[in-house]
């Protein structure tokens, strides 16, 4: 009688195995990380200081939709900007001691009618990013250092955004000619 149950219960196993196989389980690749990300400038005028000093408080990154920039913001077309990537040394970078990549060609381009322009498949580190010509500017932007991806500020009073921005926005600002 032992050896009957043995057998019987070998035999629900097997068939509770073989039947595991028999239901269908769709499986999803994990979503990977980019490879390569990209840099936007958005050359924006603003009416006055305080629009001003409220688009530098948004500039974290992220994208910031029309409806939430300062009313009467306009786009600004034909600023001319260069992309030279930065050697990571180890060391703390200062956007004026920073060494160019040689091995990274640079990168110009002009902001459209939307005032954008977007600097695409760029490999991951740190970039150096200088407005070199702007016939509305009274004085153009200082450079700076974007890192790519740079970590979203957001995430951190927000999880359920992304850890990490591939896609970088920035919105460089100057005086302009009067």
């Amino acid at each position: 009688m032992k050896r009957n149950k043995s057998k019987v219960y070998a035999l629900i196993m097997s068939l509770c195995m073989m039947m595991s196989l028999c239901t269908g389980i769709t499986l999803h690749a994990a979503d990977s990380d980019p490879t390569t990300g990209s840099i936007t400038v958005h050359k924006l005028k603003v009416k006055n200081a305080e629009d001003y000093e409220k688009m530098k408080e948004q500039g974290n990154g992220n994208f910031i939709s029309k409806d939430d920039l300062p009313q009467g913001t306009q786009p600004m077309e034909g600023a001319q900007f260069k992309l030279e990537k930065v050697k990571e040394t180890g060391d703390k970078l200062d956007v004026t001691t920073a060494e160019i990549d040689d091995s990274f060609h640079a990168i110009t381009g002009e902001t459209d009618a939307q005032g954008e322009y977007i600097f695409n498949n760029l490999n991951f580190g740190i970039y150096k990013l200088t407005e070199l010509a702007n016939s509305e500017a009274q004085t153009i932007m200082k450079p700076v250092l974007i890192q790519l991806p740079l970590y979203n500020e957001a995430y951190k009073s927000d999880p359920s955004k992304s850890e990490f921005l591939y896609d970088v926005h920035v919105y460089p600002k100057n005086t302009i000619k009067i």
